[in-house]
């Protein structure tokens, strides 16, 4: 603000308070309202900030006995919303009471549901949410004006686009965490779900647990690329918040959970680097079983090739592959990594020595050969089960038919005896389709 006498001339007279204030539009006023004039007459404001709503404004400038001026006109816009990333939290927020600060979320398609939570802090934040346009008081599709921080908004097949979240202060409010995640459709029990992804992008995911489960496993197969999981109940996960994050080499991961809360359970993929081809797989049951595994220090099974075996077991009990099939409430998990031991050849030819393994702690023990079982020598065998026991014998066997070889001797240590016939889990003789089972066998596995 420059002085200047009644011709319009600058006058140069330094020190001279002069004061800011609105002159039309209404609102506040901040910052240093108030300047004192330098050498030049001329009077800097610096910092002034106008609160209220978007609009006109003018200014008036006053110093004593001096005539007033005014601004010309003022275009207060709102600011931009500030951007979200989806899933990640932005913590310490705060601000004054009538306070509004305003962000955004891109949320893509083929989403299930969107949750925007704040938590955390001191005071009271009021949420709101709408969809396409600027959230107000009035205008909002969701809010949530709890006496505290601690406000929650979820809204299903969020459609895709711009979604914008406005906090306001009901009172004074700091150390806030806001989170807003859009969820991809729900998982479904033993339906695997195609994943593809670049690096550093994230894919959220939601699973309903039903109460009564005794064991859940979430797993990651197949694919080019690294993929990592990340699992977390409640509350969808993030880089540093998980109940579970295997982050191996690679986009083969699990992560299993015995008696799992019952509610909602989220899952992350990332992009460690780009991947595609994941399938992403879900498994959960009343009754669980935990097995675990060791080989020969002769023969190679790792603990990854572990999981795919016992994941597969699980594929073949829960799903009804037709006729004379159905479907076993029942989910299979690893316990603890593969350990090796080192007693006799890695080679079983007699009762002794098919013995002396059956007695060693684990229940899947992996051999090079397996030529005795049931008081017969024969070379064609590929596992051995105690009929019932606790223990099983098996060879390395064809990938896709290692699931199906390991659940027969399984269904053995559960007492169950052969039972020939096309496509039977239980037939002495396994092939790539032998993966039936009727509701007595389904029975003794859930046992």
């Amino acid at each position: 603000m420059q002085l200047r006498d009644a011709a319009g001339n600058d006058v140069s007279e330094s020190g001279v308070a002069v004061t800011a204030s609105i002159a039309s539009g209404g609102g506040t006023l901040g910052g240093t309202v108030t300047a004192a004039t330098g050498a030049s007459g001329l009077a800097s404001f610096t910092d002034l900030a106008i609160t209220g709503t978007a609009g006109n404004r003018t200014l008036g400038f006053t110093s004593g006995t001096l005539t007033a001026a005014t601004s010309n006109i003022i275009n207060v816009t709102p600011p931009p919303p500030e951007e979200l990333q989806n899933a990640q939290p932005v913590t310490g927020l705060s601000g004054a009471q009538e306070s509004k600060r305003h962000f955004r979320l891109a949320v893509p398609s083929g989403m299930s549901e969107l949750r925007v939570t704040t938590s955390g802090g001191s005071g009271d934040v009021d949420l709101y949410v709408r969809f396409g346009a600027q959230a107000t008081e009035f205008n909002r599709d969701c809010s949530s004006l709890s006496t505290t921080n601690s406000e929650l908004c979820v809204l299903q097949n969020p459609a895709a686009g711009d979604w914008f979240i406005m906090l306001r202060g009901f009172s004074a409010y700091s150390g806030v965490t806001l989170i807003a995640t859009a969820t991809h459709l729900g998982l479904q029990n033993n339906v695997p779900v195609g994943v593809d992804g670049a690096q550093g992008t994230e894919q959220h995911f939601a699973l309903l647990v039903p109460t009564g489960t005794q064991g859940l496993r979430v797993t990651t197969t197949g694919g080019t690329g690294d993929a990592d999981l990340y699992v977390r109940f409640g509350t969808p996960p993030t880089q540093t918040a998980y109940d579970c994050r295997p982050f191996t080499s690679g986009s083969a991961e699990q992560c299993s959970f015995l008696n799992p809360a019952a509610g909602e359970w989220f899952v992350m993929v990332r992009g460690f680097t780009s991947f595609s081809g994941v399938n992403l797989r879900a498994n959960y049951a009343s009754d669980a079983d935990f097995l675990d595994v060791r080989r020969h220090t002769s023969s190679a099974l790792s603990t990854t090739e572990a999981d795919r075996i016992i994941l597969d077991i699980t594929v073949v009990l829960q799903t009804n592959d037709g006729s004379g099939d159905l479907a076993c409430d029942v989910v299979v998990l690893k316990q603890g990594p593969v350990l090796p031991f080192s007693t006799g050849s890695g080679i079983l030819n007699n009762q002794a020595q098919l013995a002396e393994v059956f007695n060693l702690p684990g229940n899947v023990k992996v051999v090079n050969e397996v030529n005795f079982c049931g008081g017969v020598f024969k070379t064609t065998f590929i596992g051995c089960g105690q009929t019932p026991g606790s223990s099983f014998i098996v060879e390395r066997f064809t990938a896709n038919q290692e699931g199906i070889l390991w659940a027969h001797e399984l269904g053995h240590n559960k007492g169950l005896p052969h039972r020939n016939g096309p496509n039977l889990l239980m037939n002495a003789f396994i092939g790539p389709t032998s993966n039936r089972i009727n509701g007595t066998e389904c029975t003794a596995f859930r046992n």
